[in-house]
This record gives structure tokens, C-alpha cells and sequence, in this order.
């Protein structure tokens, strides 16, 4: 038998070996590593279980994490540091858009291929590419009243306290997604899902405790 076909045949077995351990071994994934790596006959098959392993050990922690969120567990607090920084900046960027702003910078700021992604306030639903009008810099810097992160450490929603140019002051209840960017980004890949704008006399009730955004809006 060659090494090709050594290789192939212990590799095999290692994979229905691996079928076996992912069945009745959850929980266990370092023991069983470290015993099957004491046993593995070539360098290139402790590779593949290394790989493996190192898979399993990722689906193992992603679903504990993904099972204590949803029992209510919260984000941790350096994720909940982080993530508040970046739903400040997502909403500074979006505070210095002005009527004159390009679609462009408009929509780098918003979700726009979220589901039921908006803007809206107490006279209308503003189509995101259409805010133009509704663009307009607070002159003093808006005030965070509240921020909850998602127990996934990816989502957020916050309120926060504008007094305009002219008329009564406004909040601005907000919710945010993480998505993938650029460097360049100026959210840091935090967009905005929804934006709802009230007179601060009826002012929403300050967001509770989530796990997923999703979960929330049921979208």
C-alpha cells in the first residue's frame, strides 16, 4: 500500500471515528482530541484532526454562547463597551448628514438590505434614499439617554435626546445591526435598522434586555 492510499484509508477512518465522537462526545471535544492526536499514525492525519477538532470546539462554544443568550444572559461587559462606542459613532455620523448629503453617504449609515428597514416619525414612513429633507445637524450635541446591547453582541438599541433648531425636543429611538465593512467605514459596520423620531413628550419606553434584533421585530 502507498502513501497516498495509507493516508486516504487512515483519514477515513478518522472521519467516521470523528462521526462517532461529534454524536456522543459533545462537551469533550479537548479529552478527545488530545487522544485521538496520541494515536493518529502521521503528521497528516493529526492535521485533519487538529482541523476538526478545531470546528468542533468553534460549534461547541457558538452554541453555548447562542443558548445562554436566549436564556437571557447578557453581553459581556467589554462587548457591551464596545458596542455602545459604536452605536455613539454610528450616531454621529448619521447627525452630521445634512439636506445636501449624497445617497451614497446616506445609505452606507442605514441597513438598507435589512427587512422593514425605515425611518419614520409622527407624520410619515420616510423611504431611507428619500431623507434628505429630515437632514438637518442638531446644534447641540444630542444626549444617549439609553443603550441595551444584544445578548449576541451584534445588535443594539438606544434612545437619544435632540433638541432642534427650532421646535420642542425630539428622541430618536434606534436600532442597530453589525454587517461586514471597510476601513473606511463610518459606523464601524454598525447600521441602522430603524429610526423613529418622537416629541420627547411621548418619548418610547426605554428598550429592555434582547438576545437577538431579529427576535424582537420578528423579521
Amino acid at each position: 500500500m502507498n502513501c497516498r492510499t495509507q493516508c486516504n484509508s487512515v483519514i477515513l477512518e478518522i472521519e467516521a471515528t470523528i462521526d462517532m465522537i461529534s454524536y456522543i462526545g459533545k462537551g469533550r471535544t479537548l479529552a478527545i482530541a488530545a487522544a485521538m492526536l496520541a494515536i493518529a499514525p502521521t503528521a497528516r492525519a493529526q492535521a485533519y484532526i487538529g482541523v476538526v477538532v478545531g470546528q468542533m470546539a468553534a460549534q461547541e462554544h457558538a452554541a453555548a454562547l447562542e443558548a445562554a443568550c436566549k436564556a437571557g444572559a447578557p453581553a459581556s461587559e467589554r462587548a457591551v463597551t464596545v458596542l455602545t462606542a459604536r452605536m455613539d459613532r454610528a450616531m454621529a455620523a448619521y447627525f452630521a448628514l445634512t439636506p445636501k448629503s449624497v445617497e451614497h453617504a446616506i445609505m452606507r449609515i442605514f441597513s438598507v438590505k435589512a427587512p422593514g428597514v425605515h425611518w419614520m416619525n409622527a407624520a410619515e414612513l420616510t423611504p431611507v434614499a428619500q431623507l434628505g429633507e429630515h437632514l438637518n445637524p442638531p446644534p447641540a450635541t444630542p444626549v444617549r439617554l439609553s443603550a441595551v446591547v444584544g445578548g449576541d453582541a451584534r445588535s443594539g438599541r438606544g434612545l437619544w435626546s435632540v433638541v432642534p433648531a427650532a421646535g420642542a425636543p425630539l428622541v430618536y429611538a434606534v436600532d442597530f445591526v453589525s454587517e461586514p465593512h471597510g476601513w473606511t467605514d463610518p459606523t464601524d459596520g454598525l447600521r441602522i435598522v430603524h429610526m423613529s423620531v418622537s416629541p420627547a413628550s411621548a418619548a418610547p419606553a426605554q428598550p429592555g434586555a434582547f438576545c437577538h434584533l431579529d427576535a424582537v421585530h420578528g423579521f
